[in-house]
């Protein structure tokens, strides 16, 4: 799969029809940093099928729209900016 993003969102997608999965990360790993905390638990699928088959292998793992993961990353990383300042400026 490709994806291209910016900081406005998706640019391009192939295929679009590509999906995600992502696992709830520990309260130590959201405290310590948005890698930790986001990236590392995060993968991506060409094809619904395949991402199904990866996320049933854990409980921990949710299906999402490649869509939903860039808004629930993007939050997040507001989140995590709001709650430590400056220290990313």
């Amino acid at each position: 799969m490709q994806l291209s993003i910016s900081p406005r969102g998706i640019e391009s997608l192939l295929p679009v029809s590509a999906m995600a999965t992502m696992a709830v990360a520990s309260a130590r790993d959201i405290a310590t940093d948005v890698g930790a905390a986001f990236c590392r638990h995060v993968n991506h699928f060409a094809t619904r099928k395949n991402a199904e088959l990866f996320a049933d292998e854990s409980p921990s793992r949710h299906l999402v729209t490649v869509g939903e993961l860039h808004a629930l990353g993007s939050d997040f990383y507001r989140a995590i900016r709001v709650g430590l300042g400056d220290q990313f400026d």
